[in-house]
């Protein structure tokens, strides 16, 4: 928490900065992944790309958020990027040197996983030490402004580079936004948290305290929960709606392309929309709501046989989802004491990143199974009745009448 009357000055250029890093990075990762698509044409390769790039992730975040408590969270954050930034150096000069190994990029590419398992939990816990609790719903709306516009910039700042310049240019991107990232958080003064906790106990004792902590605080425990659900349910939409555009509507690339430029722009304005909408007090309401309403919208997107209705749901997936999020962080981030917050959500990032490629481990080969659109429809049918079982309970509502 921060009474600073500079905050917003501290938390614009700290959202710029952790922007245009995220930017070079998302357009690597992009880069990384068409590369190798286009040529090796190998889902045997790709699917190796994919866990390089998860399970460094799940393992480092187990230690990432017990750090961000324990350390100089600004440290953490710019130490991560220059690490992130001097493994695509790295690549970048095997490739000068004529060397182009597949194997050189998973190295790389499970080094930058590592990073970035680090400094996600850090830059979440920044966030509030910069900010007052009353801005906290507005400033996480606006991160994720930002990292949808991201999202949507990053595959096409990729394309053109690596269309016309060559996947060396695109990974000298990378690198440029790093510096600028890095440099400008380096003038960035963040006051950090006084009351770290046993400052001089292990890191496997402070996981363990932390772990114990989300058990025994009631909200961040059923949230926990209730979300492990979510994501589990989510995986479908989330990683095979483009195989399912494939086998109704065709090989397209131009529709492939349409859907994502619609979610994206959906999820811009969903940003927007908390952004600029009043401090919402009940955040439990709110997020039951937007994810009843997710869940139908991915319904009728699993069964359509309109493309227009099925971009028509994308955009409007990409609002709710944002909203939704925000409502998540915002509650979890008011209901976790500050000297607990890098722990919390390292938790939060580990479910994220560990459920998804355990559940397309499942959903992936079920879906060449059965009907994907029926898989699709199915899971996203389960996500409004859980959350409308949610809304009747009582237990589970009144945690958003306390925050």
């Amino acid at each position: 928490m921060t009474n600073n009357n500079n905050w917003k000055s501290k938390i614009t250029l700290f959202l710029f900065s952790q922007t245009v890093s995220t930017l070079g990075s998302s357009v690597v990762n992009f880069s990384i992944l068409w590369y190798i698509t286009l040529k090796y044409s190998s889902g045997t390769f790709i699917t190796i790309l994919v866990l390089c790039t998860f399970v460094p992730q799940i393992l480092i975040s187990l230690f990432a958020g017990v750090w961000a408590d324990k350390y100089n969270k600004k440290f953490i954050i710019m130490l991560s990027d220059s690490f992130i930034a001097l493994a695509t150096f790295i690549i970048v000069l095997f490739f000068l040197a004529g060397n182009h190994s597949l194997y050189i990029m998973y190295a790389a590419t499970i080094v930058r996983s590592i990073g970035s398992g680090i400094q996600t939990p850090a830059i979440s816990a920044v966030i509030p030490e910069i900010t007052p609790e009353d801005k906290l719903l507005k400033i996480n709306g606006i991160n994720n402004t930002l990292q949808s516009v991201v999202a949507l910039l990053s595959p096409a700042i990729g394309g053109v580079i690596l269309g016309s310049l060559g996947i060396i240019y695109s990974l000298m991107f990378d690198i440029v936004t790093a510096v600028i990232g890095v440099g400008i958080l380096s003038f960035l003064k963040i006051s950090e948290n006084q009351n770290k906790t046993e400052i001089h106990e292990s890191g496997y004792s402070q996981l363990k305290s932390g772990l114990k902590y989300a058990k025994n605080n009631i909200a961040i425990n059923r949230m926990l929960r209730f979300f492990t659900v979510i994501y589990i349910l989510v995986t479908p939409i989330a990683f095979l709606y483009p195989l399912l555009i494939k086998r109704v509507f065709g090989d397209d690339i131009g529709k492939l392309t349409l859907t994502e430029v619609l979610w994206s722009i959906g999820m811009i304005l969903g940003g927007l929309a908390v952004t600029f909408t009043k401090n919402v007090k009940n955040k439990i309401k709110l997020f039951l709501i937007v994810y009843f309403i997710i869940g139908i919208d991915f319904y009728i997107l699993g069964l359509t046989r309109d493309f227009n209705v099925l971009l028509i749901t994308l955009f409007l997936g990409g609002i709710f989802v944002i909203i939704g999020d925000t409502a998540e962080m915002t509650f979890i981030q008011e209901n976790t004491d500050p000297e607990m917050m890098g722990r919390v959500l390292s938790m939060i990032n580990l479910i994220r990143v560990f459920i998804f490629p355990v559940s397309i481990l499942f959903f992936g080969p079920f879906a060449d199974k059965i009907r994907l659109d029926y898989l699709i429809a199915g899971t996203s049918f389960l996500i409004s009745i859980f959350a409308l079982t949610k809304f009747f309970n009582k237990e589970f509502m009144k945690m958003g009448k306390r925050s």
